[in-house]
């Protein structure tokens, strides 16, 4: 199934507002295998995972209208959401845990 990739971003911090380093983002795939469309390349794995920087900055390619869990097991958090058309978006902003 052809997509394209939509730059999912965003930032994590505690709850006094302080950045969280290293924390695991994993966003699940329902649909499997996928194949972008424009460079050939594709999602193979059930998770993609990505950690945040030390501002706590986090990015994930996901493909375009699908389905994804994300998680954010460090704070607690899960969530099944959309990923838009769009070329890049911030879903999450400022989670806390």
């Amino acid at each position: 199934m052809p997509f394209s990739v939509c730059l999912v971003y965003g930032y994590i911090y505690d709850l006094n507002g302080d950045p969280i380093a290293d924390a695991l983002v994993l966003a699940g795939v329902n649909e499997q295998p996928l194949l972008d469309s424009t460079s050939g390349s594709g999602f193979m794995a059930s998770y993609i995972r990505t950690a945040s920087t030390s501002t706590g900055y986090f990015e994930l390619n996901l493909p375009k209208g699908q389905n994804v869990l994300l998680s954010i097991p460090t704070i607690g958090y899960e969530e099944e959401v959309f990923i838009p058309q769009d070329v890049s978006s911030v879903l999450f902003t400022a989670l806390t845990g």
